[in-house]
């Protein structure tokens, strides 16, 4: 999950760090807002 988590920092920001949520593994990345 981390090494997914630095291939996607050029377009996205993690919102939540990954969890475990019963028997899911859960990480939460938004999109980067360039404006």
């Amino acid at each position: 999950m981390n090494q997914f988590a630095e291939s996607v920092a050029s377009v996205g920001t993690i919102e939540k760090k990954p969890e475990f949520e019963g028997r899911s593994l859960i990480m939460i990345v938004a999109p980067k807002m360039d404006k």
